[in-house]
């Protein structure tokens, strides 16, 4: 047998010993289902304070309705987060079709539509029962009323946010683009008029955990808005150069 020969064979043991190795690393750092199913467990016998208890608090429910802070608050207001309908989609669901697992971000439900970490806890709920919609609704009436009146013509607000020396919100016009509006920390209410105002048609939502981020443009100024469920973030630009890189401090209403 040549050198050459030989070179090729242990290149390719080398290669299949490799792969081998992180295909097995890869499934060993899968957690057990074990977990998963004692969850699907509590949906399946409608156990309302066991399924409360699998939530990292707080949750923050669709905009503007306010977060749910604690256990007893979750089973008080357990139907703007679940209704038959969803309930009996987890507690028929099976462990091999209907959730996958995404490493860090843990174990998804039906593409997205629910979100469980490794702990087996609920992050994330892109879901809105009949009860939460029509509750988005008034809120939504409350909301418009108290923003400054040139503020009030838009269809729905995404996001209630702080950062740094500014408080702001960004909200979706009836066309469908998105309006940046920023008021200077210290100003007593959302009747006053903005400092910024922007406005952009550029919205990403990435991934089935749906996390968003946007940009706006305003003069010399970029405006880059980052939504992930971890760690949002806004990054300021001007002329080209970064700013200031800050997190966001996400309000419900």
């Amino acid at each position: 047998m040549n050198s050459f020969i030989k070179q090729y064979l242990v290149l390719s043991l080398a290669i299949l010993f490799s792969i081998s190795f992180e295909i097995e690393n890869s499934i060993a750092q899968v957690p057990s289902t074990n977990g998963l199913q004692e969850f699907i467990t509590a949906f399946q016998r409608r156990d309302t304070i066991k399924i409360a208890s699998y939530f990292s608090y707080p949750i923050n429910l669709s905009y503007p309705i306010p977060k749910i802070d604690d256990e007893n608050e979750c089973i008080s207001r357990f139907s703007e987060i679940f209704d038959d309908s969803i309930i009996n989609q987890i507690a028929e669901s099976d462990i091999n079709y209907d959730w996958n697992y995404s490493g860090w971000r843990g174990f998804s439900f039906q593409n997205g539509l629910l979100w469980i970490d490794e702990r087996f806890l609920i992050y994330k709920v892109n879901y809105l029962t009949k009860v939460a919609d029509s509750l988005k609704r008034e809120f939504l009436l409350n909301d418009k009323l108290a923003l400054h009146e040139s503020l009030r013509d838009f269809s729905k607000p995404k996001y209630l946010f702080g950062f740094n020396n500014y408080f702001g919100r960004i909200d979706e016009l009836n066309d469908q683009t998105l309006r940046l509006v920023l008021w200077q920390k210290g100003t007593e209410t959302q009747l006053t008029k903005p400092d910024i105002i922007a406005f952009t048609d550029e919205f990403i939502v990435e991934g089935t955990i749906r996390n968003e981020s946007t940009i706006f443009k305003l003069t010399d100024f970029t405006y880059e808005f980052s939504f992930d469920s971890n760690y949002p973030e806004v990054t300021i630009s001007k002329d080209g150069e970064v700013i200031l890189n800050a997190t966001l401090t996400i309000y419900s209403w």
